[in-house]
């Protein structure tokens, strides 16, 4: 029947990543960023490439810093600050 729960559906679960994931995972972010800015990145991807790797790494950063966070509310965070970022570049251009 449309509209009522499944008894047999698995009950909600959230994935938590523990502070040693996060921070490795910092890590590897770290070593990508600067390597995408290196002379074998081709020409004109090393940027956009770079960008997304500093948003990636904002995002491991809040799971560090506040591992039992959700992973929806790490993203928020993580685009909040990213978009301040960036409205602060933009004021000083």
């Amino acid at each position: 029947m449309p509209g009522t729960p499944d008894e047999t559906a698995p009950p909600h679960t959230t994935i938590r990543v523990s502070r040693a994931v996060s921070a490795a995972c910092v890590a590897v972010t770290l070593v990508l960023g600067v390597a995408s800015r290196l002379d074998f990145v081709p020409h004109g991807l090393g940027q956009p490439l770079g960008v997304a790797l500093w948003c990636t790494l904002v995002y491991w950063l809040v799971l560090v810093l506040r591992p039992g966070i959700r992973p929806r509310a790490a993203l928020l965070t993580a685009s909040a600050i990213g978009i301040g970022v960036e409205l602060t570049h933009a004021e000083g251009e």
